[in-house]
């Protein structure tokens, strides 16, 4: 046993060391389990991503039983909710432009003032709309930041966005792309038309089809993303709660045709629950609230929100769910296209720690010709299981109309503290509604952005964005403040106490 240990041992450290010449350190250990009390050896096999026994058979065989037992336990859960053994998904097909876009929505300036090709303003400027058609998108990515006092997220004219709760550096729920070429999404909306097989969504960020224009309403407190597809007119509208850390997805679609419409819409949250996915990722643990049928997501091995748990729910029926990525997205998809939209499959309900984590909801939607249909889904984070599945519960029974129309009533009375009227439109609309909105929700708020996350509280930074903020409300600088006390010192100059 001793010369195999020490055979084993030179196998590792001469890896080592051929790694140090090739490139890269290579990282290769032998630990001796009788050498490693329980806990260490429980904590390593927990966070490992592969675990093979010498008594098992070669590596052959342990991975090919591996993958025969992983399909027959996602055929036995399938059949035990009534269904089928899931079909492969079909071949990724190229996306195929549709020509069914609807003309309802405008695709210039019309009706908007200081239209720049891409959007402008509506009405007093408390709003600012986008218009994309065919597969334009904005110079840069252009968000709207919404959010609460400790919980938030930001979504651009695309639709792409993330969320974070607590601190939107250190706990990102789902993933900050911070790429302004490519501005990934982390989240989506995907909808399946199962009589046409054709896949399409409210957002331009995901399964776009060039023939729609995509219209997307930014204002304070929410972002709404309107489009057309035919007979069916789609409109999306994204909030967070005033006190609570959930994030409400309202999608209302309407079918003009003479035709019932039967869609399969997908709700997908990519999980992060951290800093960096790529840190993250294997240590997640999705599960699912048998009350609410939400899914659940913990990260046990973070620091500072290991306890937390986050969860996407839905108000209406949920007929199958994932919380495996590369399931949903596919060999060769992406989260723009996944396969498992295209293809317009069931999920497995594969609910595993180990897997690419996320969380996908799939819900099967009929609508009567001349009908319409209201669905609304929760993507937030609790201290427990427990209080993720009251909040679930206590959101989606909420008044969305209400909702919103209370969120407008608070944003106004912060911001019509100070209306200015000058020849300039773009500077009242600035003064008015945008820079101050955007000082409270994004710096002192969300203390983040696209093109930085740092969820810190700065003391100098941030003093001055409240300083812009003492007409609107002057406690601002004053907890401000108190909060940054922790990183002044008192000094004295000539007799006086000065802070530093």
């Amino acid at each position: 046993v001793q010369d195999l240990q020490r055979a084993v041992e030179t196998l590792c450290e001469n890896s080592r060391l051929r790694g140090r010449e090739l490139g890269p350190r290579q990282h290769i250990f032998a630990v001796r389990r009788d050498l490693m009390d329980e806990p260490t050896y429980k904590t390593l096999l927990s966070v490992a991503r592969v675990v093979l026994h010498t008594r098992n058979g070669t590596i052959f065989d342990q991975l090919e039983r591996a993958e025969t037992a992983a399909l027959q336990a996602r055929d036995a859960l399938l059949q035990a909710e009534g269904g089928s053994p899931r079909e492969p998904a079909p071949p990724l097909p190229l996306p195929v432009p549709a020509s069914q876009g609807g003309g309802d929505i405008a695709a210039d300036g019309s009706g908007l003032s200081l239209w720049n090709g891409f959007g402008g303003f509506d009405g007093d400027g408390r709003h600012y709309v986008t218009r994309l058609t065919g597969r334009r998108v904005t110079p840069q990515p252009w968000i709207n930041v919404i959010s609460n006092a400790s919980f938030g997220f930001h979504v651009s004219a695309e639709g792409a966005g993330f969320t974070w709760s607590r601190n939107s550096r250190d706990y990102q729920l789902t993933p900050w792309s911070n790429d302004p070429v490519s501005n990934r999404p982390g989240e989506g909306f995907y909808i399946y038309d199962q009589l046409s097989g054709k896949a399409f969504s409210p957002m331009a960020a995901v399964v776009r089809d060039p023939s729609m224009t995509y219209e997307t309403w930014h204002g304070q407190g929410f972002s709404t993303f309107r489009s057309k597809r035919g007979p069916l007119s789609m409109d999306l509208t994204q909030v967070v709660d005033p006190t609570d850390p959930v994030k409400i997805t309202r999608l209302r679609i309407q079918n003009a045709g003479p035709a019932p419409a039967r869609l399969r819409i997908y709700a997908y949250a990519e999980w992060v629950l951290g800093g960096h996915r790529s840190r993250t990722a294997a240590t997640i643990v999705p599960s699912r609230d048998a009350a609410t049928g939400a899914m659940l997501a913990q990260n046990p091995y973070g620091l500072d929100f290991g306890e937390r748990v986050a969860f996407l729910a839905a108000s209406h029926p949920v007929h199958s769910v994932t919380a495996d990525r590369s399931e949903f997205i596919g060999r060769h998809g992406t989260t723009e296209y996944p396969q498992a939209v295209l293809g317009g499959v069931a999920l497995s309900g594969r609910i595993e720690a180990g897997d690419d984590p996320c969380a996908v909801l799939a819900s099967d939607i009929d609508i009567p010709a001349g009908g319409d249909v209201t669905l609304l889904w929760l993507l937030g984070d609790a201290a427990t299981p427990a209080e993720a599945s009251a909040l679930a519960q206590i959101h989606r029974g909420k008044d969305f109309d209400q909702r919103l129309a209370d969120n407008e009533r608070a944003w106004r009375g912060f911001l019509d503290t100070i209306q200015v009227e000058t020849p300039d439109e773009a500077m009242n609309a600035m003064v008015n509604h945008w820079l101050p909105y955007q000082s409270l929700a994004c710096r002192i708020r969300a203390r983040s952005a696209f093109y930085q996350a740092s969820g810190a509280f700065g003391f100098r930074d941030q003093l001055q964005d409240t300083l812009a903020l003492l007409a609107h409300d002057p406690k601002l600088a004053r907890d401000q403040i108190l909060n940054a006390a922790r990183q002044l010192r008192v000094v004295r100059q000539k007799g006086e106490r000065v802070l530093q």
